[in-house]
C-alpha cells in the first residue's frame, strides 16, 4: 500500500481498524468477546497491508471487551508484527492486559493514553 492511502479505516462487525505506514489502531466494540476467528480477521488484514513492512499494533481499550488469551497464538502467523501496545485508562483493562501478556509472543506494554503508545511503538520498530 502506498504511504499516501494512509490512514486506511476499516469497520469489521466487532472493531475499528485504523492503519497508518506502521502501526495499527483497534477499537473493539463494547460487549465483544474477542476470540480466535476475529484475529484469524485482523492477520488477513496484516497480511495484505503490511506484507513488506514491521508494524505495531495498538489496541485503544476505550470501550468494555473481554479477551480470550488463547488469541495470542494466532499472532505467530504474522512475523512482521513487532509489538502489541494496549491503551487503557481503566485499571481493570490494564490488569487484564497485564495478564494477557503471558501469552503475547511480541513485546507487549500497558499505557494509559495514545501519545505515549505510539512514541513507544516508533522505537519498537
Amino acid at each position: 500500500m502506498q504511504e499516501s492511502n494512509f490512514p486506511y479505516e476499516i469497520e469489521l462487525t466487532f472493531a475499528k481498524l485504523s492503519l497508518y505506514p506502521n502501526l495499527v489502531i483497534s477499537t473493539i466494540k463494547d460487549g465483544v468477546l474477542l476470540q480466535e476467528d476475529h484475529i484469524d480477521e485482523f492477520v488477513e488484514i496484516y497480511k495484505r497491508f503490511y506484507s513488506h513492512r514491521n508494524f505495531v499494533y495498538i489496541a485503544n481499550r476505550k470501550l468494555s471487551y473481554t479477551v480470550n488469551p488463547m488469541v495470542y497464538k494466532e499472532l505467530g502467523k504474522v512475523p512482521n508484527l513487532k509489538g502489541i501496545a494496549v491503551v487503557s485508562r481503566k485499571i481493570s483493562s490494564l490488569k487484564s492486559a497485564s495478564f494477557e501478556e503471558y501469552f503475547s509472543p511480541v513485546p507487549l506494554e500497558l499505557f494509559e493514553n495514545l501519545r505515549d503508545a505510539k512514541i513507544w511503538a516508533k522505537g519498537v520498530i
